[in-house]
């Protein structure tokens, strides 16, 4: 009889880990995880410097922002998508798409994490968070700088001018939001593929559709023309694909860790 009790006690574990290899991420990499190149501390010091510069913006808004708007009108084209997609309850649009905010960057840096540990534990996604930290702090301090250059109206402030405005109906290009999330999802995944991880493609995809969604929530709520959410989701994808790449890819070529160019008679051919 006592001989059973292992039995018992193990059926439990071994159900649970079979459920956890049907997680995207979780279960174990055919391969031991790919180095990336990386150097800590600059790594560390650029995106403290980066988050550093990105409070200074915030806090000081109020100066940095135009008196007056230096992009004040809206095309055909941004008001129509404005008319079709804008919610009556701008309220509900703009809190989803705050939660969205939030929430895909997270999404997309734990599923990251779970990855790493599964791979090659916690000094590993410990790495790759670091890395899609620093191509998210880059990314949000270019959104400020393009705000506060730009000085773009907001829709809902374009279209009640007699409105109370501050300095927030201002910085309407790019959106913020949509930058951060396509930034934290392309960052994400580019991470998981130059590690070799077997999940990357769920990372990439499920994180770009809530970059995407958090898009469309900011143009329901009225805060965001659609030029504006183009602009975000371009300007993040390129930093959230690049940081990776470029500056802690392998370039050696080996299982797709690096990013390579050829010229062609016809074009440019990449790949990474």
């Amino acid at each position: 009889m006592p001989a059973r009790r292992p039995l018992r006690a193990a059926a439990p574990s071994s159900a649970l880990a079979a459920l956890l290899l049907l997680l995207p991420g979780a279960a174990p990499a055919a391969e031991p995880p790919l180095d990336l190149r990386l150097d800590v501390p600059a790594t560390l010091a650029v995106t403290g410097t980066a988050l550093g510069l990105d409070l200074a913006t915030v806090l000081l808004q109020n100066r940095l922002t135009p008196t007056t708007c230096r992009i004040c009108g809206a095309g055909a084209f941004d008001t129509s998508v404005r008319d079709a997609l804008r919610w009556k309850d701008t309220g509900a649009a703009s809190t989803a798409s705050d939660v969205l905010g939030i929430g895909t960057p997270a999404l997309a840096a734990g599923a990251l994490a779970l990855a790493g540990l599964s791979a090659g534990g916690a000094r590993t996604a410990a790495e790759d968070l670091l890395v899609t930290g620093e191509a998210v702090s880059i990314a949000v301090l270019t959104t400020q700088i393009a705000k506060f250059s730009f000085g773009r109206l907001r829709p809902d402030a374009w279209a009640d001018p007699g409105a109370s405005q501050g300095p927030s109906a201002r910085v309407s290009l790019w959106s913020g939001h949509t930058d951060a999330a396509f930034a934290a999802a392309a960052a994400a995944g580019t991470v998981a593929r130059l590690r070799g991880y077997r999940s990357w493609p769920w990372i990439l995809g499920l994180g770009l559709a809530g970059a995407a969604a958090t898009g469309w929530l900011r143009i329901a709520a009225d805060r965001h023309w659609a030029t504006d959410v183009l602009a975000g989701a371009a300007a993040g994808s390129v930093v959230g694909f690049g940081v990776p790449v470029w500056l802690h890819g392998r370039g050696d070529g080996a299982r797709g860790t690096g990013l390579r160019l050829e010229l062609l008679p016809d074009g440019l051919a990449g790949t990474f």
